[in-house]
């Protein structure tokens, strides 16, 4: 796959992870990927903006100005972020799907759905940034 890697975005765009959110359709693919600069293993969004409506367009320019902005230990890292020609790209920390992480650890010896504590704390720390972005960052969940 590669490609996209240049002085201006500093990232190879490797396979894309393919997930259900449940909402159809979903407007950003999601990609593993590696910073040119250093080696280290990310998560790369991207949207491509060719044959999108305006609405989706003024909603993929929102997310990216809002997620240079989130800092809070529960909501995933962003790294980069930028335009080039006629894609958008979100850059963030690896991350894993949720349905990927639970099909894969369903196989393993101890699922997660096994461990009420693990469990727990992911609901108590999704609780957590709901409740954060909701109350210090004005939106609205």
């Amino acid at each position: 796959m590669g490609a996209q890697s240049s002085k201006e975005f500093p990232y190879e765009v490797g396979d894309s992870i393919t997930f259900d959110g449940g909402f159809g359709s979903p407007m950003w693919s999601m990609h593993t990927g590696t910073c040119t600069t250093d080696g280290n293993p990310v998560t790369i969004f991207k949207f491509d903006r060719t044959n999108a409506s305006a609405q989706h367009i003024a909603m993929a320019d929102n997310a990216l100005k809002r997620i240079k902005r989130l800092r809070h230990p529960n909501v995933v890292k962003y790294l980069g972020g930028t335009d080039i020609g006629t894609t958008s790209f979100i850059v963030t920390e690896p991350i894993v799907p949720l349905s990927h992480y639970l099909d894969s650890s369903s196989s393993s010896s101890s699922p997660p759905s096994e461990n009420p504590y693990a469990l727990s704390l992911g609901l108590h720390q999704i609780i957590t940034v709901v409740g954060w972005l909701n109350t210090n960052r004005n939106m609205h969940c």
